[in-house]
């Protein structure tokens, strides 16, 4: 469930009697709410606990701070290794505010703390900032962060700082996390085999933010990315919306939203096009979606059209049933065709 904390929108879940002993479970970087194991929340459930799990600001299902841009990671680690100042949109105190904006919002006093990795460190804050809220504080594999300390070596390092090969590729960007977290992982506790690929599809499923972008002519016969807005086009009456990532329960109510917004655009709009070139695949909560586009654009005269829909993708359409309403002539094999077929009927009409 969403609640309010420290001003910002968190995903939080409480598990366990309300009059358990409150335990705040508080995950690393880059990890959702569920890298802490429903079995292990059980178990502490089982031992009398009142177990709150919950995504970080950024992650997960919690308010992003998108509008922010990407962090340079690279050239920031560099800063703080030399001693210069790093600016950046938050920090750990913000995210220790976080945590303790939560024990607000359910009216809890005081409460155990455990933190992994990077929420080790914010544990640390809430310790430091508001010692009295916290009943005991558990750190696992974390640090404080000082300068002086060991960091990782530069084989993890490079790592960390790494990206997918093919970061619009579900599968891709998997792979490369099954890789960082062997780096990362215990070398005498290994996993069971396929057990982290699971967990991280687990992941992916809840929440992936997928490349978007409205398509526009660059010169010639390319095309570039532009913001997805109101009143982004790309030719008169026509959006080609570019959605580069499997569209999965996780972000489905992206994809509507962004849709629904360029119909908000000030010019009318004759054809709704999805380059849906990087689309690997579509699950059934990303099939309804579709189906409700499908209608909402019906329902104001705009057609529906798909460019290069990969095999996956087409056997989806027709699984869902969605080869009912997009006719033969709704699915074309690359953006270009599509453009050239709306043009054909602009040209028809006038």
């Amino acid at each position: 469930m969403k609640i309010s904390a420290n001003g910002i929108q968190l995903e939080i879940e409480d598990h366990g009697s309300p009059q358990g002993e409150p335990l705040l479970l508080i995950m690393g970087l880059g990890m959702q709410l569920v890298a802490w194991h429903e079995d292990f929340v059980e178990s502490l459930v089982q031992r009398g606990f009142r177990v709150i799990r919950f995504d970080n600001r950024d992650i997960g299902l919690s308010e992003n701070f998108d509008r922010f841009g990407a962090p340079k990671l690279g050239l920031d680690m560099l800063r703080f290794a030399i001693g210069m100042r790093v600016s950046s949109p938050y920090t750990l105190a913000d995210m220790a505010a976080d945590s303790v904006g939560i024990l607000d919002a359910l009216g809890i006093p005081k409460a155990h703390l455990c933190g992994a990795s990077m929420g080790g460190m914010i544990a640390q804050q809430i310790a430091v900032r508001h010692p009295d809220r916290v009943k005991s504080l558990t750190l696992m594999m974390t640090s404080t962060g000082a300068r002086k300390l060991p960091g990782p070596s530069m084989k993890v390092r490079g790592a960390m700082l790494g990206r997918p090969k093919d970061p619009t590729h579900v599968e891709s960007v998997i792979a490369h996390y099954v890789e960082l977290y062997r780096l990362i992982g215990s070398p005498g506790y290994p996993p069971a085999e396929g057990y982290v690929r699971s967990r991280l599809q687990i992941s992916v499923r809840r929440s992936y933010r997928p490349v978007t972008a409205v398509l526009q002519p660059s010169g010639g016969a390319t095309w570039k990315n532009a913001a997805v807005v109101a009143d982004a086009r790309s030719l008169p009456g026509l959006v080609v919306y570019r959605f580069s990532g499997s569209l999965y329960y996780a972000n489905a109510n992206l994809f509507f939203e962004q849709a629904n917004l360029l119909l908000t655009g000030p010019s009318p709009l004759r054809c709704f096009c999805i380059d849906a070139a990087a689309i690997p695949d579509i699950d059934y909560s990303g099939g309804e979606t579709l189906r409700q586009l499908y209608g909402v654009l019906t329902a104001r005269g705009i057609r529906l059209v798909i460019a290069a829909p990969l095999p996956a993708v087409l056997s989806a359409i027709d699984r869902y049933g969605l080869a009912q309403e997009l006719r033969d002539d709704s699915i074309f094999p690359s953006v270009d065709a599509a453009v050239a077929a709306f043009r054909r009927s602009d040209e028809t009409s006038q």
